[in-house]
Order: C-alpha cells, then structure tokens, then sequence
C-alpha cells in the first residue's frame, strides 16, 4: 500500500493505494488494480477531519451528528436497546414507559410481565385472573396500575419465589382494584411489596402469596 499526491492520477495503482490530488483537494483510493476511486467522505475526514465527512465515508452508519467518543459526549434524543450503567444522573428525572398488560386465567401471553419492565397498566375482567411477575432479578422495581377490577399476582415460580414470604403450589397474591403496587426483587427467591389504594391512599403490604 502506498500514499502518494499530486496534481495528476498515477496511471498504475495497487490495491490499497491512496493518492491526494492538489487540483481540487480530494483522495483517491485503488480497490480494483489500475483503478482509482473517488471517495468525497474521505477527503474530508483526511483534510481537517470532521463527522460529516466521516460519515460520508461510511456505508452503514446509522444517526446524524457530531462523532462519539467515550469520555463525555452529549448525546440528543438516542434510542438505546439494552444498556448497563454504573450510574446515571438525569437533570430532569427519568420516564418510565407504560406497558400494558392483561390478566389471564392462567397468567400465560398478555399476564405475563416481561423482564426490565419498570410500569405495568394492568387490565383485568375479573379478580380471580393472574399476573405473572417477571424473572427475579435482585434489584428490579416494579410498579403496577390497575384502575378497575382486581387481579392476582404471582411469580414465575410461585412454589420456590416468595411475595411477602408466602410461597407454595399456585400461590398468588390478591391485588384490589384501583390499586397502584410496588414490587421489589430482594433475591432470587423473594419479592417484596407495598400497595397504594388510588382513592384513599392508604398504604399497605401486599398480601402475603398464598395458594
């Protein structure tokens, strides 16, 4: 691979080869034997280095900005799947995203929480329907919602995983209606809970899991 400049195209070129035309500040790269490519990104980014011809270089990126580095960067409106922190400060609080979601009688599809939820709307047709907590991740606060009918709540292995300490065979929690819950994962075993009444707010445990 060489790196070469001037005012005119060598005529022959290897694979890898960069050259910078004076003319009209550009690089040329080879990728084809005796070829030259012209690449606008590049001649940017090689010529004062900034995003945009970085970007233009590139095929795959994805957003639009200033390029990231580790230390520091100020990022606007990102969209991030799964992430791990050791800490965040958020000057203007976080949001939590409402999710919906269905008493069954079994507790299976739409009763079943999904894990890293953090706000559950429930809707329940009848006070005997189930809730299903998700995996029990030590640290994991979960607030649930009902503005109707009651339900009940369980975890995903009612025998082993307590709620207030109750466990045992299809053991399960009843929640009253137009309660606001708060569940906590202290372990891998063990949920524990407080319930706010909406209408009086009068806060309680939750009742102690039992079949």
């Amino acid at each position: 691979m060489a790196r070469r400049e001037g005012h005119v195209l060598p005529a022959t070129a290897a694979v890898g080869d960069m050259f910078y035309r004076w003319s009209d500040n550009k690089w040329f790269f080879c990728v084809v034997t005796d070829e030259w490519t012209d690449s606008p990104g590049f001649e940017n980014l090689f010529t004062g280095g900034n995003s945009a011809g970085l970007r233009g270089a590139l095929s795959d990126e994805t957003g639009t900005g200033a390029a990231v580095f580790a230390t520091s960067p100020t990022l606007v409106t990102p969209i991030l799947g799964v992430a791990t922190a050791t800490s965040i400060v958020a000057s203007l609080g976080l949001q939590t995203t409402a999710t919906p979601r269905t008493a069954t009688a079994t507790g299976a599809t739409t009763g079943t929480i999904a894990d890293n939820t953090g706000f559950v709307v429930v809707t329940s047709d009848d006070a005997n329907k189930i809730i299903i907590l998700p995996t029990p991740t030590p640290g994991t606060v979960l607030f649930l919602y009902n503005p109707t009918t009651g339900y009940e709540l369980r975890t995903t292995a009612p025998a082993s995983i307590a709620i207030n300490g109750g466990t045992g065979t299809a053991a399960e929690s009843a929640i009253p209606a137009d309660t606001l819950v708060m569940m906590i994962c202290e372990s891998a075993t063990s949920w524990k809970g407080l319930q706010l009444s909406s209408t009086a707010g009068t806060l309680a445990k939750v009742e102690v899991a039992a079949p």
